[in-house]
């Protein structure tokens, strides 16, 4: 039984929830890096129940040091399992907007859909049906919490999507989350923190926030692009991908990595792989501007996401 305690109170998940969520996958990697459509194709599998973004969990993961472990965990079974898992498996929690990307439809087939949908199972069938799934989730820009869940769950696996800086840092520029404008009025890179006076993203570590605001909006992307690939640690379960190399032979790769994962390809999953491809566009940006040290940091950590990546693609 999975417990967590707080002082004389002890919080459990149902037994038997640790094991599952244990084995659960972490899909990341700094926007723009193919993390919606890598969420695709593991949610198409046989196996995988996945959510994209969950707000709990993209607060949950950016409050490193501020929860304890124990709670930390108890809150992270919860919804992954409870929240998340069960009821998308019953059809209570999936996104049915088929005009959206994180639609269940673009990953399961109608068929399967309509199963959930007319059918009303009790949490005891549901439980066990659970033991023979992986919960999974995707939150970009997140990479900073993998060490954290990793020492938590050592059977949990993460992805991070890897790929060039350019054309990640063109692409955030188009969105236009980093600018001014978006930090101060929209918000729409969340979650903030509060550090003195100023109002910065989770990401931006206390002690550069004098930095932060100085900066121009390149300089943010290349900065937001370090910290998630500084955050790439040693270790078997953390699965770094080369976006630009998996475009080049998407079904060679993701048959290998389903086999590494021992996942089964779901009704849909052909179809989706058959899609892969990179569009033709000049993504190149003008780094003339970036201050050099920051520059220098972000080859140092696209070198070394992109020889991991490639060590382990190149062995599928």
């Amino acid at each position: 039984m999975n417990m967590q305690n707080s002082g004389n109170t002890t919080y459990s998940v149902q037994p038997g929830v640790y094991d599952i969520v244990n084995n659960g996958l972490f899909l990341s990697g700094s926007g723009r890096t193919g993390t919606s459509m890598m969420a695709s194709l593991l949610h198409s599998t046989a196996e995988v129940e996945l959510i994209f973004e969950p707000p709990l969990l993209r607060c949950l993961l950016a409050t490193e040091g501020e929860i304890a472990d124990h709670l930390w965990k108890f809150l992270f079974e919860a919804y992954l399992f409870e929240d998340h898992m069960i009821d998308a498996m019953a059809g209570r929690r999936i996104n049915l907007n088929r005009l959206d990307q994180s639609s269940i439809y673009n990953a399961k087939s109608t068929q399967e859909i309509e199963a959930r949908l007319l059918s009303s199972k009790r949490r005891t069938t549901l439980f066990h049906e659970a033991q023979t799934r992986r919960t999974a989730f995707k939150i970009p820009d997140m990479l900073p919490a993998w060490p954290r869940i990793s020492k938590l769950y050592p059977g949990f696996k993460c992805i991070a999507m890897v790929r060039r800086a350019e054309p990640v840092i063109f692409s955030t520029v188009a969105k236009g989350w980093l600018s001014d404008q978006s930090l101060r009025t929209e918000f729409a890179y969340w979650p903030l923190k509060t550090v003195g006076s100023d109002l910065v993203p989770y990401i931006v570590l206390n002690e550069d926030v004098e930095w932060w605001n100085s900066m121009n909006e390149v300089e943010r992307c290349c900065y937001v692009y370090v910290k998630n690939y500084g955050s790439i640690t040693a270790g078997e379960n953390l699965i770094a991908w080369d976006y630009d190399q998996f475009v080049e032979n998407p079904k060679k790769y993701m048959n290998g990595l389903m086999a590494h994962l021992g996942l089964s390809s779901g009704p849909l999953t052909d179809g989706l792989i058959s899609n892969v491809e990179e569009p033709e566009k000049d993504r190149s940006i003008d780094l003339s501007d970036v201050d050099l040290e920051l520059l220098s940091s972000v080859r140092k950590v696209e070198e070394a996401a992109k020889i991991r990546a490639s060590t382990f693609m190149d062995s599928l």
